[in-house]
Formats: C-alpha cells, structure tokens, sequence
C-alpha cells in the first residue's frame, strides 16, 4: 500500500509539471503577455507581426499549420526539435495519466487517499522552491543546462538579430518559467485543500 501511494504520489507531481508545461506552450495570450515582459514588441517595426508569427508557432507545435518562411534555415531545424520535445511532453503527459488512473483503479483503500494528494502537495511545493533558489542566482546558467541536456550542442545558440533572439529573449522564458511554477504552485494548493477535506 505504501508503495502505491509512493508511486501515485511521484506520478501525479510529474503530471503537474508536464500538464502546467503544456498550458504555457499551447497559450496563445501566454505569448502575447510574454512578449510585453520580455519587450520584444520594440525589436520590432510591426507589432502585430509578432502576434501573427506567434500564432503561425502555436499552430505549428499543435499541427495546424507549417512555420512561416521568415525563419532561418537552422531556426527552423531548432523549431522543428522544439516541436519534438513538447509532442514528447504530451505524449508523456497521456500515458502517465493512464497509469496513474490503472493504479489508482486498484486502490482499495480510500482512507489512505487523501496521502496521494498531500505528498504530491508537499513534493510540488519543494521542487519548486528548488527551482526557485537556483534561478534566482543564475537563472541563464539553468536555462543553458537545460538545452544542453535535451539538444544537439550548438543547435539552439543563434546572433542576437535572429528573428527567433528578438522574438524571444531571455527574459521571456522567465517569465514562462514564471508562469508554470505558478500553475504548480496552484494545483499544489488544490491538492492540500482536497487532502485536508478527504481526510477529514
């Protein structure tokens, strides 16, 4: 029984990360107030050029459309990874969810559930105090890791003219890292609340 909440407790933090992971990248207003963040409308003439091309890259992670011609041959060849690792993500995201339901379809103790809610509570909570800690002291450094660790070295390094430098700076995947540790925070919140009521 422990090891089933342990286990169900471990799916559901990653489930969170992955699913808040998904509402930044498939929101279209995310971008528009990120690009307000980040100043990006000043890098250009047309400030609706950048809303299109905003919509065009959320059409493309999600299928709908093909990138626009205005990227560069290795902008594109970074997109193209990108799109990858998000349909990774959400491909993740579906199977993890089927086996923490085929889990907790056998969980036949409902008086230990509310642990499952409480721990994964206290674990998101950690994590991202964790995350927090480390950004705020070299944000750039966790930033770099992080593409070194899931791309091609030199793939994701462009001139700081290139569309995809203006359109995103480092200051707007701040403020998405920002955003989606506001979502886990929040379902954090869910979670303890729905402990506390179950167990009570």
């Amino acid at each position: 029984m422990k090891l089933k909440i342990i286990t169900l407790s471990f799916i559901l933090v990653i489930l969170v990360f992955l699913f808040s992971s998904l509402l930044v990248v498939y929101n279209y207003n995310f971008y528009k107030t990120g690009f307000v963040a980040a100043d990006s409308y000043n890098n250009f003439e047309d400030k609706t050029y950048l809303d299109k091309t905003s919509v065009n890259l959320v059409n493309y992670f999600v299928g709908k459309e093909e990138l626009v011609n205005d990227y560069t041959i290795d902008e594109k060849s970074h997109l193209v990874d990108v799109k990858k690792l998000i349909d990774g993500i959400a491909i993740l995201f579906f199977v993890l969810v089927l086996l923490f339901c085929f889990i907790l379809f056998g969980f036949n103790n409902s008086n230990e559930l509310w642990k499952i809610f409480f721990y994964s509570s206290i674990l998101i909570i950690f994590i991202c105090l964790i995350f927090v800690l480390v950004s705020v002291f070299n944000f750039g450094n966790l930033f770099d890791r992080f593409h070194i660790l899931l791309f091609e070295n030199g793939t994701w390094m462009f001139s700081e003219d290139s569309l995809l430098i203006r359109m995103f700076p480092i200051k707007f995947f701040v403020y998405g890292f920002v955003r989606i540790l506001g979502y886990c925070l929040t379902f954090s919140l869910i979670f303890l609340v729905t402990s506390l009521y179950i167990k009570r």
